[in-house]
């Protein structure tokens, strides 16, 4: 086994059938080699002298966002003989391993494919395809740096030449354009060239031009497989193991004869039986299904944070955190940008303005994002330094300030979510009531004794940190104890539970009521009762503007707003704010957590710190949370603090390549 692979942490879970990785080889039955010709080539002599099978590993059909070059570990790898794809050209051959279950993983797994956008690569802005109105775009696809792929002979320039002419000849009215590739030497030549419309490096982003095109030239490239599978003509100039199949346009003169397949076969045997999958949050083997999703997370947060970015105003504490969710395989982070233009992205920590974001916003309007801490955040207090796994990122305003429109409030008002993510909301909402899942997760205490209330209404008020700046925004700064007058006013034969939040418990914060004064309109003071099981408890959860109210939503109790949180003026609430609010429209609960959950925040992984979907987030807080000796609400003290402070900047977040 060649040093390139040993350098992929998770070989073992790629061969978990493989004894002996990084043993001896005096015994060898199979040496791996990657694709590196030096390599390949004393991998080759070794088997011979051992009398082993030299078996080739390469990147699977799908790998990651980022280039190989970059780090990024793939999320598959396939391994098969050395002179060529003999284990995938056995499985095309055969039709014994297909089943209805198998062919309508492939069926699903194609569509997904094709509306993420998925490719081996995934990098690349989208492309702008600039032909004229009513012409046929055709795509030819010079040679790339992976071909020859897995021990499959190599073209020679004169057929991507005659690819080239043959796309112009079959198009004559068409807008051919051709993608080159400047690391592969031995493409088409300039006369070919010379027939086509326009010429493009590979900076782009291939999938983008498969999606504007009528039809694909390809030699052996394995993005005909790609346009093949998106229901695009492909034609073949080359013998690439997807052509004869009946699926492709082949003008190859030579070539061994194929039973026909069809392209959910294809992809079965391609997709899910030949590559090898590994989960790389978990770096357990996985199956195909888990593979495309987290590709696809993965692409999703980089294509929305692609960019330069430059931080503005962002505490010290949180620098870490936006950096590992800001910098990836298209875009970067720093605090001082040298030359900030009109391609930069500037960050700024919405709760902290600064005369820096001002001008930010006034000289370059719309590059200035806000970003606050998603509404599922972590576990353990942002005030105690904890470092977020969730963020929500703004380009209109912020969520909590209703004075302005939000990218939130945009998604709600104007998204028509599909039947599809409504059943996803339903699954995620079902998941976060099931595990007790909140803002913070702390572990406290875990039930709440009701039992004085008799057949009273039951109302929780949580407290919120005075001069939050969702208070100062939609609750018009509201003071804890005017909000428990008024809710004691309007309530005045309840059971009132009032809540302390945690910062202000763990002295973090300001926003204590005198005990006096919370005895004297609450039935029930609280502080070291989990907020979840303090909603659970009551009938209403009665709010300003605090997250609970919406944690009380997703677990059906009615809730009643004295302010204009995110969640109010959707239909789903009492409204007791004064004053008119935003202009907001009806909609059910599941289109607000798909929106609020689902399409507004990014997630990062809290145990891998690579980016996932909020489901995948949901499952690994939990896993996180039964792992942790995070305290309940315990006042920390200064040192305390200060001393996870300093382990968040010393040993801050770093997520692998991706």
């Amino acid at each position: 086994m060649d040093a390139s692979l040993k350098r992929l942490r998770v070989l073992s879970a790629y061969f978990p059938d493989f004894a002996g990785l990084d043993g001896p080889i005096h015994d060898a039955e199979v040496v791996l080699s990657g694709y590196d010709p030096r390599a390949r080539q004393k991998a080759g002599d070794l088997a011979r002298h051992r009398a082993a099978t030299h078996w080739l590993v390469q990147d699977g059909f799908i790998r990651s966002v980022g280039e190989a070059e970059s780090g990024a570990v793939p999320i598959s790898l396939i391994a098969d003989d050395a002179s060529g794809p003999r284990r995938l050209l056995h499985l095309l051959a055969s039709s014994d391993w297909e089943s209805p279950a198998i062919l309508a993983e492939a069926r699903y797994l194609i569509a997904f494919k094709r509306d993420e956008g998925l490719s081996r690569i995934n990098c690349g802005e989208p492309a702008i395809w600039n032909a004229p109105v009513g012409k046929p775009k055709v795509l030819v696809i010079d040679r790339t740096a992976d071909e020859p792929w897995l021990g499959q002979p190599s073209a020679g320039p004169e057929i991507y030449s005659a690819t080239v002419e043959a796309a112009r000849r079959d198009h004559p009215a068409g807008h051919i354009l051709v993608r080159r590739d400047s690391r592969a030497a031995g493409g088409a030549g300039p006369a070919a060239l010379a027939v086509a419309d326009t010429v493009v490096d590979q900076t782009d982003n291939v999938m983008s031009l498969i999606a504007q095109a009528d039809a694909v030239y390809v030699v052996d490239s394995l993005i005909g497989l790609d346009a093949l599978l998106s229901g695009r003509r492909v034609t073949v100039f080359g013998q690439p193991f997807y052509a004869g199949l009946g699926l492709t346009d082949d003008r190859a003169t030579e070539g061994v004869a194929k039973t026909p397949r069809t392209l959910d076969a294809l992809f079965a045997a391609a997709y899910i039986l030949y590559p090898r999958y590994v989960d790389p949050l978990t770096g357990e083997a996985c199956t195909a299904r888990t593979g495309f999703e987290r590709l696809a997370a993965f692409k999703r947060h980089a294509d929305r944070v692609r960019g330069c970015w430059v931080g503005l105003n962002i505490p010290a504490a949180k620098q870490p955190v936006l950096k590992a969710f800001l910098a990836g395989p298209q875009s970067s982070f720093s605090l001082y940008g040298s030359n900030p233009g009109p391609s930069t992205r500037f960050a700024n920590w919405a709760s902290w303005s600064s005369a820096a974001v001002r001008r930010a916003q006034a000289k370059w309007p719309g590059q200035v994002t806000n970003i606050e801490d998603g509404f599922v955040r972590s576990v353990g207090l942002g005030s105690s330094f904890h470092p977020a796994s969730s963020l929500v990122l703004d380009s209109r305003g912020i969520y909590y300030d209703p004075r302005q429109p939000s990218d939130l409030e945009h998604i709600l008002n104007t998204v028509d979510f599909t039947p599809e993510a409504l059943a996803r909301a339903r699954s995620l909402r079902a998941a976060i009531v099931e595990l007790g899942l909140s803002k913070y997760n702390l572990q406290v205490r875990p039930t709440l004794d009701v039992s004085g209330a008799g057949d009273r209404v039951r109302i929780l008020v949580p407290g919120q940190v005075e001069g939050d700046a969702s208070v100062l925004a939609g609750g018009e700064a509201c003071s804890n104890l005017t909000l428990l007058q008024r809710v004691r006013r309007t309530a005045p034969e309840a059971y009132i539970v009032y809540k302390e939040h945690p910062d202000v418990t763990a002295g973090n914060r300001r926003g204590r009521i005198l005990e006096s004064d919370a005895q004297a309109l609450a039935d029930l003071v609280v502080r070291d009762v989990d907020i979840i099981a303090c909603v659970e408890a009551v009938d209403e959860v009665h709010t300003l503007t605090s997250l609970t109210g919406f944690e009380a939503l997703l677990r059906g109790r009615a809730v009643v707003t004295y302010g204009w949180p995110f969640y109010a003026g959707w239909g789903l609430t009492t409204d007791r704010a004064e004053g008119a609010g935003p202009t907001r429209r009806a909609i059910n609960l599941d289109a607000l957590v798909a929106g609020a959950l689902m399409t507004y925040p990014l997630y990062l992984d809290p145990i891998s710190w690579l980016p996932c979907d909020a489901q995948t987030f949901v499952d690994r807080i939990r896993v996180l949370r039964a792992s942790s000796a995070v305290s309940s609400q315990k006042p920390r003290g200064r040192i305390m603090r200060l001393g996870q402070a300093a382990k968040t900047l010393l040993f801050p977040p770093r997520p692998p390549a991706y």
